[in-house]
């Protein structure tokens, strides 16, 4: 795992079918719940969500691509919030991709998710739940609203002037 050394005594358990289920487990359990997929990745989807919906209706805009970089941990936070996750911990280089397509006889707008785990083979295609691979953008918005926070600081328990420590779930917004 990642080039250490494991220590001898620790051989038998590392290498393991539950070892390796619990260590990928980990990757996810800080999104294992609606309200934690909310509070840690609902910022980040509404991030996403808003540029989808700005392109949408300004066909003047030129901005033809937004990039995020982000860890293994914020992967499978957004993989996990938007129901596609497989359980698994991502490879470095390992990219999501989501895409805004415009449909040329139609003018609608749909989303395509892909994620690159494997550079040997063409990226995954991903479904968000309840949707086919070409998701209508109205369908994908329709889908994230339970996900997005109408006000994270409220629903954090966060006052604007608190100095007081809050709880892990929102710490890393403060």
């Amino acid at each position: 795992m990642l080039g250490l050394q494991i220590p001898e005594w620790a051989k038998s358990v590392v290498h393991t079918e539950n070892f390796q289920y619990l260590y990928n487990l980990s990757f996810a359990s800080a999104t294992n719940t609606p309200e934690l997929k909310r509070l840690r990745t609902g910022p980040l989807v509404q991030y996403l969500v808003n540029n989808m919906q700005t392109r949408a209706l300004n066909s003047s805009m030129t901005t033809k691509m937004f990039t995020i970089s982000g860890h293994d941990t914020t992967l499978v936070a957004i993989l996990n919030t938007l129901g596609v996750l497989d359980l698994h911990r991502p490879y470095y280089t390992s990219a999501f991709m989501v895409e805004l397509h415009q449909d040329k006889q139609s003018q609608e707008f749909f989303v395509h998710l892909v994620y690159r785990n494997d550079t040997s083979r063409d990226p995954y295609e991903l479904h968000v739940p309840g949707c086919e691979f070409h998701c209508p953008l109205s369908k994908f918005v329709d889908y994230t609203l339970p996900i997005i926070p109408v006000n994270w600081d409220e629903e954090c328990g966060l006052s604007m002037n608190s100095n007081e420590s809050h709880s892990y779930l929102c710490k890393d917004k403060k």
